[in-house]
């Protein structure tokens, strides 16, 4: 058995990704947001065009993102899957470094973390935030359509899986990078009454 978490509003209270680009990104961000949501732009065009316009040093970034809150029901879900050797990972179209540096903060570590990676620099102007999508699949949404019923959840970052034992995910809003498929939202854990079931 293996388990998936969903980040951005399952594990983490909000989204974290438009959080970050809400304090620190520059105004255009919101275009491009708004060119996914009409279908002009994936999802992934979406993220790498905003990502570089986040103007924050890497301490106002790292000192923003330890003000976010996770589940508090969550500590105790890793707890148990490692107790029952339940392998675990959190899969989300987020930014790989906003989810380490939040569950670090918590005192989560050593948890498979899939998403985008965040490639930070420095020029003349300052620091740049890049973003590469190394898992990013034109497959992968028909994949999980197809696999299996007990494997279904809404989420562009649970559009990344094929299969999966176990699928934790919120019905709030993501983007996909191709049409959205008629999913409902589940959370399906191993049997067991020890498991918290208030995962958002």
């Amino acid at each position: 058995m293996h388990a998936f978490c969903d980040f951005d509003g399952t594990i983490a209270i909000e989204d974290v990704t438009d959080s970050v680009l809400e304090r620190f990104a520059a105004p255009e961000w919101k275009s491009f947001e708004r060119a996914w949501a009409e279908g002009e732009i994936t999802a992934a065009e979406c993220m790498r065009a905003q990502i570089p316009l986040i103007e924050a040093t890497q301490p106002e970034l790292d000192a923003f993102l330890d003000t976010i809150e996770i589940d508090p029901g969550f500590p105790d879900f890793v707890a148990f899957c490692r107790r029952n050797g339940i392998g675990m990972s959190v899969v989300s179209d987020g930014v790989d470094y906003f989810i380490r540096r939040v569950l670090a903060n918590h005192g989560i570590t050593g948890i498979e973390i899939i998403a985008n990676h965040l490639s930070p620099s420095v020029s003349k102007e300052g620091p740049r935030h890049g973003l590469d999508t190394p898992h990013a699949s034109a497959g992968c949404v028909p994949a999980l359509a197809s696999a299996s019923a007990a494997s279904s959840a809404p989420g562009r970052s649970i559009s990344m899986l094929a299969t999966a034992g176990a699928i934790f995910a919120s019905p709030a809003r993501r983007r996909w990078s191709s049409p959205r498929p008629s999913l409902r939202p589940i959370a399906r854990p191993v049997a067991s009454p020890s498991i918290p079931t208030r995962l958002r």
